[in-house]
């Protein structure tokens, strides 16, 4: 039977190895990477790192820890933006989304959240500024800058 062995293992593997659930879970979604869905910034308020650390530690339910470490960040600054007065209240309302974020796109530091996300959907979707605009409920100037920005910070400007 698949599944005895399976439980067998697990056990083997909590006894012998001292492996926690979370070790196992972490184990088991190697290979995987993380993928935000776009709708959870387009239906919430706030920043999009305020809004990407909310989803990783309430739908994922990750520590700020591993937040950090996901988002090549220091788990303060995960704390703080987690914590801070301007934090996003209530929950999360992530929607069926047609595009998915990879978590690597906002591990760039050298690029904020917002600037990486823009420069995602702009140059690996293709999509138009103003579409990103309306995506993201923000104002297209914003999105211009974000991307011109990232561009520059990448070292090569893309106009658009």
């Amino acid at each position: 039977n698949p599944s005895k062995v399976l439980e067998n293992l697990i056990e083997k593997l909590k006894s012998e190895y001292n492996f926690s659930d979370q070790d196992l879970i972490e184990l088991v979604g190697q290979g995987e990477e993380l993928k935000i869905p776009l709708s959870v910034f387009s239906n919430n308020k706030g920043t999009v790192l305020q809004i990407l650390v909310k989803y990783l530690k309430e739908e994922k339910h990750l520590n700020y820890s591993k937040i950090g470490e996901l988002l090549g960040r220091d788990e303060r600054s995960i704390w703080s933006t987690y914590n801070s007065k301007n934090a996003i209240k209530g929950n999360l309302r992530p929607g069926p989304s047609k595009i998915s974020i990879p978590l690597s796109v906002f591990e760039k530091v050298k690029l904020s959240a917002l600037e990486a996300l823009v420069y995602f959907l702009r140059e690996h979707h293709h999509l138009q500024f103003s579409v990103i605009a309306d995506m993201l409920n923000r104002d297209r100037r914003t999105i211009w800058s974000a991307h011109n920005t990232a561009s520059k910070k990448k070292g090569g400007a893309k106009n658009g």
